[in-house]
């Protein structure tokens, strides 16, 4: 007898209180400390990434640039938007980053929270129960900035700005690919259970714990810790840096 379809949706955020919130990119405008040391094994369940892939490349489909590329990946953008134009107050001002972010309740310039569905029919066959039909879909929800200066910036501010948003964005999609390995390993699991049951009931509570242990795993803390929420990739907005690009640039326009 056909089964009932198993539907869950879990949610890795904080806000929804069932894991680490996935956030990261720290507003602090200090040098990066030495990356934290942790076990092999745990080490080796995500990678760092120092770029993001082209749109066409292997996991381009998980850039926050990313549309419509896979029916079982959704890229959504949750943006804030900054108006500030000069260096300092980019960070700090009445329309900077940091007034975003504290109007948010957040501690951080950017996060990404992701969501798997995962669904599947049980059936008897034979006195055993069976899995048919599995399918996860995974959703990722990036919230970052968008710089919309109200006035025209100087250009060596916006060559840094480039350049921090690039590192960003980099260490975001960090995030994302770990969910995206979640739901590789959820789909994994359901296509080939590790376990038989003859009752299906007690099939999908095994199946549902599976899923949940494997999301529970906190990987996305261990990357954060790794990289001090995105410092070791230049994921934050350092105003010495922006002066300099800023005062840089206005002297190689001195001088030519």
């Amino acid at each position: 007898m056909r089964g009932v379809p198993i539907r869950f949706d879990v949610l890795l955020s904080g806000l929804a209180g069932l894991t680490l919130l996935s956030a990261c990119a720290s507003t602090a405008p200090f040098p990066p400390p030495a990356p934290v040391q942790i076990d092999a094994e745990t080490r080796a369940l995500f990678s760092t990434p120092d770029r993001l892939p082209n749109l066409n490349e292997p996991l381009g489909f998980l850039r926050p640039d990313a549309k419509a590329m896979r029916d079982d990946i959704k890229i959504r953008i949750d943006d804030y938007t900054v108006t500030e134009h000069k260096a300092d107050t980019v960070l700090t001002g009445r329309n900077g980053i940091q007034a975003a972010i504290a109007s948010r309740g957040w501690d951080y310039i950017a996060r990404v929270d992701w969501r798997i569905r995962w669904d599947y029919d049980l059936e008897n066959v034979n006195g055993v129960c069976v899995v048919e039909d599995p399918e996860t879909i995974l959703t990722v929800t990036y919230a970052l900035p968008n710089w919309k200066p109200s006035r025209t910036p100087p250009p060596g501010l916006q060559a840094y700005w480039d350049e921090f948003e690039q590192s960003l964005w980099v260490h975001e999609f960090g995030h994302a690919k770990i969910g995206y390995e979640a739901k590789r390993a959820i789909q994994a699991a359901l296509e080939t259970p590790p376990f038989q049951e003859r009752n299906c009931q007690s099939l999908a509570k095994k199946l549902n714990r599976m899923a949940r242990d494997i999301i529970d795993r906190n990987i996305d803390e261990v990357y954060d810790s790794v990289t001090d929420h995105g410092r070791t990739q230049g994921a934050y907005y350092d105003v010495r840096k922006a002066r300099a690009a800023v005062r840089s640039y206005s002297a190689k326009g001195t001088q030519s």
